[in-house]
């Protein structure tokens, strides 16, 4: 338990004390949903139309800024080697640091939106519905985005090369998502995208950790 909860403060305390880890996403977030704003003027209907793909979109390009960072520093100071080698449960830790790494890179988006939302004309339960979905949908683009980000590592410009990859991976969460807020804007049901939605999440969950261990050592071995 010491363990965890040591391993826990350590990349809390990384992903403050290196700032751009956690504010670049952010940043670029509000930066393209101001741009976005300024383009749209006093076109105010047609803001609100298109207010959740562009939250959507705008939080999947997010997403992918800080992934190639998600193992790299930790293959560059050995740290993962370690981890690898340890006689200790190394899927635990791998868990750890990814609730981490999306707590840190995608919940402050998550809670960002819902305001965004209501500023664009979206009504608050709307707003809160779409800050909901994107929860769900951020952390099954960086489950996703984990695995990418293992074969990876120790590429020359491997951050270019997971941008290509994981945004057509990425579109069946991405209209998942629009397709939940949508349907619920027209009135209509939407269990059948949120469970979807749901269902990713879930298969990510299982099997993602289980798939990490082996490719992070057979990226730590070549």
């Amino acid at each position: 338990m010491n363990l965890y909860l040591g391993l826990i403060q350590r990349e809390l305390l990384i992903g403050v004390r290196s700032g751009s880890e956690a504010l670049v996403p952010l940043a670029f977030f509000a930066l393209v949903i101001f741009v976005f704003a300024l383009t749209f003027g006093t076109e105010k209907e047609l803001l609100a139309r298109c207010t959740i793909p562009i939250l959507w979109i705008t939080a999947l390009f997010a997403n992918t800024l800080s992934l190639d960072n998600l193992f790299k520093r930790d293959h560059d100071d050995g740290t993962l080697a370690l981890t690898l080698l340890s006689f200790r449960p190394s899927i635990p830790i791998i868990v750890v640091k990814l609730v981490i790494h999306w707590t840190i890179t995608a919940l402050p988006i998550c809670l960002f939106a819902p305001l965004i939302g209501k500023m664009f004309g979206l009504s608050w339960e709307a707003a809160v519905l779409v800050g909901g979905t994107l929860g769900i949908g951020t952390l099954s683009m960086t489950l996703i985005g984990a695995l990418v980000a293992a074969l990876l590592i120790g590429v020359e410009r491997g951050g270019q090369v997971l941008l290509l990859i994981v945004v057509p991976i990425y579109l069946p969460v991405l209209l998942l998502g629009i397709g939940i807020s949508t349907l619920h804007a027209q009135g209509m049901t939407y269990s059948s995208p949120l469970l979807g939605s749901l269902a990713i999440l879930s298969a990510g969950i299982t099997c993602v950790p289980l798939a990490l261990k082996p490719l992070l050592k057979t990226a730590q071995d070549s």
